[in-house]
């Protein structure tokens, strides 16, 4: 959590603040005589009220997090965490914004896997388990580009989206130590979607 203090003593904290630092230095420059800095960042943040709207899903969600992890409700944190954190992170990372939530989450993690396999976890376990999520990262990527192949888009962000293709296959089979079969295409996308020449080699 950063807090930023002015000179007046008054302090500016992320717990509570979209944008604390900010706020901060405009207070600051009107304690200092720019009387019209407050109220111009006042301006500023009521134009922006979605800032806002997903800072108090944030807290929401950090709440909904402490409250399962004290009840032991390890599925409900991994669950809450990871929906916060990918579809309410555009105004405000929720890992920077609160590492307890994170640090919450990955030990609620570690709870269930080790309730699952009846054990401790290892720190081989661990590489191997951050190793399969970027795996899968790297399959749920694959799968969004081969959707966009399929709708007809020809690049994405400016580049070729063939190159973007394979650069996804190459930290795929980067990943597995091994080439990406017919047989992963079919059970990665549903079907195959890669051009193979004879003996099914890629094309």
């Amino acid at each position: 959590m950063d807090i930023y203090k002015t000179s007046d003593g008054k302090e500016f904290s992320s717990f509570n603040l979209q944008f604390p630092k900010e706020e901060a230095e405009a207070w600051q420059r009107y304690l200092d005589g720019d009387k019209e800095a407050w109220q111009r960042w006042l301006d500023n943040k009521a134009r922006n009220p979605a800032r806002d709207s997903e800072k108090s899903l944030q807290q929401d969600a950090y709440n909904k997090i402490v409250s399962c992890y004290n009840s032991g409700n390890w599925d409900a944190v991994i669950e809450t965490y990871d929906y916060t954190a990918k579809n309410h992170s555009s105004y405000n990372n929720f890992y920077q914004a609160y590492p307890d939530a994170y640090k919450k989450a990955e030990d609620a993690k570690k709870k269930t896997w080790e309730k699952a396999n009846s054990r401790s976890m290892t720190e081989a376990d661990k590489v191997q388990i951050r190793n399969d999520e970027e795996i899968k990262r790297a399959e749920n990527s694959i799968v969004s580009i081969v959707d966009r192949i399929n709708q007809g888009q020809n690049n994405i962000s400016g580049f070729p989206i063939a190159q973007k293709l394979r650069k996804s296959i190459d930290e795929w089979e980067k990943l597995t130590d091994r080439e990406i079969t017919k047989e992963d295409e079919i059970r990665i996308y549903g079907k195959t979607f890669l051009k193979r020449g004879l003996f099914g080699k890629r094309k």
